[in-house]
């Protein structure tokens, strides 16, 4: 392969330098990205910020009754006066929502409890209470979210809790008030990634009288309607962990490919460099001191047409031209990067090349 040809292969390779060098910045911004927004979505760094959330209870019930000539429906709707020896059950429904202003990982635990509570009916003081479980503990979890809603019902055996009393009131001839407080409780917990913290516990309640001698019983509900502010800590949280593993294994892959990609940027830079410094001012130089004797051609001689010798300096292809009389052409093979300098005479071709590669001390193009 003659020398001439030697060139064109390099700058061929140059050319395949370049396109490299362009996918590689291409895919170093898409890596960057990538990394950026998966790493973004696995944490999350908050502020001293005030949180707000609201929580709203309410209670429904229906008071369903024994066999009686009186009523025709086997229930009573709320908010009537009842008689108290036709009450066979109470069937109460609990509902609750949750709101927070910003998303969150939650741990919600709740259930449904009743109070027994028989007090003196001169002086409210205690003289006996139990708590007995309805509903055992139910358990939930809020997973990147800003609400949840918990809807539960329950039915009392309303004789079970009045006989209890009555008893109590005969066997010790006291004079009591009291009652059955059912409710829902709800349990709210942050998880760890939470940036602010919620440890909250809260109820629903409806108060069933019980042992009364009067003939209405009046069933009071309590409805929860609260809202609290709190301030979240400033911290980072991990939001996702397979996307934290995917993460950094993508910046683990970003680096090397980091390292190799500084490698052909300072080679690029280092083209740059001698395209506009080394080469430019080395063929300008020759342009300029033997422009009378040098002729700019567009077409490219072929060396197979002649028997071709290789000057290693310009010089001596003036030498040459001095003694032959021909002109020396000159033609650009790439713009910047490589040219040929000939004279003709005869069957011989005297050939002086100029590559940006002479410039350049390493010649690596093909190991990329």
């Amino acid at each position: 392969m003659s020398k001439i040809s030697k060139r064109y292969l390099n700058v061929k390779a140059r050319r395949r330098f370049y396109l490299r060098f362009f996918c590689s910045t291409l895919i170093m911004i898409l890596l960057l990205f990538a990394f950026k927004s998966i790493f973004n979505k696995s944490f999350a760094f908050s502020l001293n910020e005030e949180v707000t959330y609201r929580e709203t209870g309410t209670v429904d019930y229906k008071i369903y009754l024994k066999e009686n000539e009186f009523y025709d429906k086997p229930y009573l709707e709320k908010n009537m006066a009842y008689i108290a020896s036709l009450i066979n059950k109470v069937n109460v429904d609990f509902m609750y929502k949750f709101n927070v202003d910003r998303k969150s990982n939650l741990d919600i635990k709740y259930s449904i409890i009743g109070n027994l509570v028989i007090q003196s009916q001169n002086n409210s003081n205690t003289f006996f209470e139990k708590k007995y479980v309805f509903t055992k503990d139910k358990k939930d979890v809020v997973k990147d979210g800003s609400s949840f809603t918990i809807s539960e019902s329950v039915s009392i055996d309303y004789d079970k809790y009045n006989n209890l009393v009555n008893k109590f009131r005969t066997n010790y001839a006291v004079n009591t008030s009291s009652y059955l407080d059912v409710y829902l409780q709800v349990e709210e917990k942050n998880k760890s990634d939470n940036s602010y913290k919620i440890s909250n516990v809260s109820k629903t309640s409806l108060k069933i009288p019980l042992s009364q001698q009067e003939i209405n019983i009046n069933l009071n509900d309590q409805r929860l309607d609260n809202e609290q502010k709190i301030i979240s800590n400033e911290k980072f949280v991990v939001k996702n962990k397979f996307l934290l593993i995917v993460s950094i294994v993508l910046f683990v892959i970003t680096f090397v490919y980091f390292v190799r990609y500084i490698c052909n940027f300072i080679k690029f830079l280092n083209i740059l460099n001698m395209k506009y410094n080394e080469y430019d001012k080395f063929i300008n130089k020759i342009l300029k001191g033997y422009d009378r004797i040098i002729v700019n051609v567009k077409t490219a001689v072929d060396p197979d047409n002649y028997n071709v010798i290789y000057v290693t300096d310009f010089q001596e292809l003036v030498d040459v031209r001095d003694n032959v009389k021909e002109p020396i052409n000159y033609f650009i093979i790439e713009e910047h990067q490589s040219s040929i300098f000939y004279l003709i005479h005869n069957e011989d071709l005297y050939l002086y090349m100029v590559s940006l590669d002479d410039f350049v001390e390493e010649k690596t193009y093909e190991k990329e």
